[in-house]
């Protein structure tokens, strides 16, 4: 399988996760292109290829991983809602 193929299936699974919504073939294509277009904010570089950007989507305040080699996305961060949210974890006794 292709890196970029991969990173395709990464992002959808990944979104679904944490956002509760499947995507298309048409999200991914609009995501990556509202990237492209300069509609979101660029957060951070993370290396050479890789910048985490801000953008609403779905109705939900995202950060969005791109790889500008395979000009895809490929994973999306926690919404900051969940992000701040405490996670307690049962205790084993």
């Amino acid at each position: 399988m292709r890196k970029t193929k991969s990173q395709k299936i990464h992002f959808k699974r990944r979104f679904y996760d944490r956002v509760g919504v499947w995507l298309t073939k048409n999200d991914l294509a609009q995501i990556s292109l509202m990237i492209k277009q300069g509609k979101a904010t660029l957060v951070k570089r993370q290396s050479q290829r890789v910048t985490i950007w801000n953008m609403t989507y779905a109705e939900k305040n995202l950060n969005w991983v791109y790889d500008s080699k395979t000009k895809n996305v490929v994973t999306v961060l926690y919404p900051e809602e969940k992000m701040n949210e405490k996670v307690e974890h049962e205790s084993i006794e």
